[in-house]
């Protein structure tokens, strides 16, 4: 890598617009280096944009430009990159999620022809929950459920008659 060419980079303002611009304009995309080398380049980057552009370029910054060069591992990034723009499919590489086709809307004769087939509540429809039958003999008595008043099981009620003795009535059962 020669160091005129990132002079050169630096001395230009459109490179040194932002970061990705100035690593772009260095390198090219023909290296992949390791976070480590990637965060030093960064800060260099972010030392020589913190000057004004007229002293960007002087001995202390071409001093960190060589430090920083000789820190890179060039051979191995170069190695990186073929690697990562030439492999090979892997066999444990997840697959890709397919695009699902779109569903077309149903038309409204579809829409309604569709609730017609569907049981609706208050039209014949019938329940499903069975509520079943307690025996007498189930009930426990308690003092809540004990009743007040003993009636008979099987009366037969017609309007206008009665089963009990009346002084009207004329007609007595015979003893």
């Amino acid at each position: 890598m020669n160091i005129g060419v990132v002079v050169n980079v630096i001395k230009s303002p459109k490179a040194m617009s932002n970061y990705s611009s100035f690593y772009t304009h260095i390198f090219n995309g023909g290296f992949v280096f390791s976070k480590k080398e990637k965060k030093k380049i960064r800060e260099f980057y972010y030392v020589v944009k913190s000057l004004p552009p007229s002293k960007r370029v002087n001995l202390a910054v071409l001093g960190k430009l060589q430090f920083l060069m000789d820190e890179l591992d060039f051979e191995s990034a170069k190695k990186r990159s073929k690697g990562k723009f030439s492999k090979p499919a892997s066999k444990n590489k997840k697959p890709t999620r397919k695009k699902s086709k779109k569903l077309q809307k149903p038309t409204i004769q579809e829409i309604i022809q569709s609730q017609k087939n569907l049981p609706t509540i208050g039209m014949g429809l019938k329940s499903v929950i069975t509520v079943p039958k307690v025996r007498l003999e189930d009930v426990v008595i308690d003092a809540h459920t004990k009743q007040k008043k003993s009636q008979d099981k099987h009366i037969l009620y017609v309007a206008g008659w009665s089963l009990n003795d009346s002084e009207d009535d004329g007609l007595r059962l015979s003893d």
